[in-house]
């Protein structure tokens, strides 16, 4: 598949645009970049369940590692165009 339709979903919606891929990965830089300055990840850890919390934030900041895409297996499970593209081999 070409780096063009990386983020092109079988739909034809640009990835780039969703919330889970721009938005959020961007809100949880802010809150983690935010957090980290106020000392966060040394002063907190005792707090029930900040280690798995601070991990969940700092994966959250690469928005490739919120959605992938459609195309390598993210998107919304129920997207029948996605399974009827799929299931017929097609890339455009």
């Amino acid at each position: 598949m070409s780096n063009l339709l990386k983020h092109i979903a079988y739909c034809g919606l640009y990835c780039g645009l969703c919330s889970a891929r721009n938005r959020i990965s961007k809100q949880a830089s802010d809150l983690h970049k935010t957090m980290k300055n106020e000392g966060y990840e040394f002063w907190a850890t005792e707090v029930p369940n900040f280690n798995e919390f601070w991990k969940f934030l700092s994966s959250s900041c690469n928005p490739d590692n919120c959605c992938p895409g459609c195309r390598d297996g993210g998107g919304p499970p129920f997207c029948g165009i996605r399974k009827c593209a799929q299931n017929r081999d097609i890339e455009i």
